[in-house]
């Protein structure tokens, strides 16, 4: 687990370095992400495995997440102390650090079983604006991966930008009718608010949040800081399910998912 601890925490410190002080701390803030991380994962592989949940370093980088997110809407929409290189660098290294280490944190919440972190999880995908990618994930591709029902499953012969397009739209809508029918059938939960207010409470709450830290300009660098690391998240998709479908049985059902489809 030390490993994971400094292959996620590192970026996160060095990031936070670059956008308080500039200078060098960017471009080894961008290195820390990139080249660090790489090889961090070989070294990592060639250590003995041990049944650790991870639960704390999950939590600890929730709240980095969201830290450092308020750290990056300030620096590059009000950090006259920085260059023109420092923040696209900058900028380059909070998309992947939230694209990569918090969209794959709250990707893990979201699954657990207690309440609390799943709300965690949502909240950090809420202040990415892509708050409907819980109901999108949960209930449509666990269900419909690699067929053509799921938005995140790219065609064969479909490029990314294509995909990411249908993708974006796909998915949001998909997310609210499962959303919907699970209301429908779950009457006891019909009283609660649909997700999808919550989801967009969120994302409005974020862009608010954005605006009082460096007026337009936080929101505007929050919604170009989300659009980076939404596409982070959606090339992972389009990589592990690109072109891989589930065959129709003799009985007319979809066979199972397996190890081959992803």
């Amino acid at each position: 687990m030390i490993w994971y601890a400094i292959a996620s925490l590192t970026p996160a410190v060095l990031l936070a370095l670059a956008c308080l002080f500039g200078g060098a701390w960017p471009m080894l803030a961008l290195l820390s992400i990139t080249v660090l991380v790489f090889f961090l994962d070989r070294i990592a592989r060639l250590t003995p495995e041990r049944d650790e949940t991870g639960r704390s370093l999950s939590l600890i980088l929730a709240a980095v997440h969201f830290a450092l997110l308020t750290l990056g809407v300030w620096a590059l929409a009000a950090g006259t102390w920085l260059t023109t290189l420092d923040k696209l660098l900058i900028y380059l290294g909070l998309g992947l650090f939230f694209g990569q280490i918090s969209n794959s944190n709250a990707h893990e919440l979201i699954h657990t079983s207690g309440r609390w972190s799943r709300r965690v999880g949502t909240a950090i995908y809420c202040s990415l604006l892509y708050g409907h990618h819980v109901s999108a994930h949960l209930r449509v591709h666990h269900i419909h991966a690699a067929t053509d029902a799921d938005p995140n499953s790219a065609q064969l012969g479909e490029g990314f930008y294509a995909y990411a397009l249908r993708a974006l739209r796909g998915e949001f809508l998909a997310g609210l009718h499962a959303e919907t029918r699970h209301r429908v059938r779950a009457a006891g939960r019909a009283a609660l608010p649909h997700p999808y207010v919550g989801y967009l409470a969120g994302a409005a709450l974020s862009l608010g949040c954005a605006t009082m830290i460096a007026g337009w300009r936080g929101a505007i660098t929050l919604l170009a800081i989300a659009f980076y690391a939404q596409m982070q998240l959606l090339l992972s998709d389009y990589v592990q399910h690109y072109g891989l479908r589930r065959q129709t049985r003799a009985d007319g059902r979809i066979e199972p998912v397996g190890q081959h489809h992803s």
